[in-house]
């Protein structure tokens, strides 16, 4: 009796432990994707005044556009333009001169965090089109922090 209930709970363990999956759209500080093309953020600023987020790597940049910074947490509807204070657009500009706007999300939401008077900002998979290509659309990830 004692080896059944030992090879059932070893077996249960086994179940569970394989059915865990990863995170794998989890993406380190100060990083964001597109596509699956990371880039890590060499400064990360926001600017209540003009209501952006911008994170750059060299020639390589994202930026977050509200109609103005939210004081406390809020999750942001995603458009092409944010026409209210609920919405959020995204900008991400590849190459110094390949830039993609976000579409409207159909209900995808971006995360701006507030702490210390500091912004961050958590998107996943976002919609966005090749301004110069709309057959070119891709999605942009991002986990950054105002330093």
């Amino acid at each position: 009796m004692t080896k059944k209930l030992l090879l059932g709970l070893t077996a249960t363990a086994l179940l569970f432990v394989s059915s865990c999956k990863k995170d794998d759209s989890a993406l380190p500080a100060d990083t964001w994707s597109v596509n699956d093309k990371k880039f890590v953020a060499t400064a990360v600023t926001a600017s209540p005044l003009l209501g952006t987020i911008s994170a750059v790597m060299s020639n390589n940049s994202i930026d977050v556009n509200c109609k103005s910074l939210p004081a406390s947490n809020a999750d942001l509807t995603v458009n092409d333009e944010p026409y209210t204070q609920d919405e959020v657009a995204v900008r991400a500009v590849l190459s110094g001169n390949i830039v993609y706007n976000s579409i409207n999300g159909n209900g995808a939401y971006v995360s701006v965090r507030v702490a210390d008077g500091k912004y961050s900002v958590i998107m996943n998979n976002i919609a966005a089109v090749n301004i110069d290509n709309p057959l070119d659309t891709v999605r942009i990830s991002a986990n950054i922090s105002e330093n």
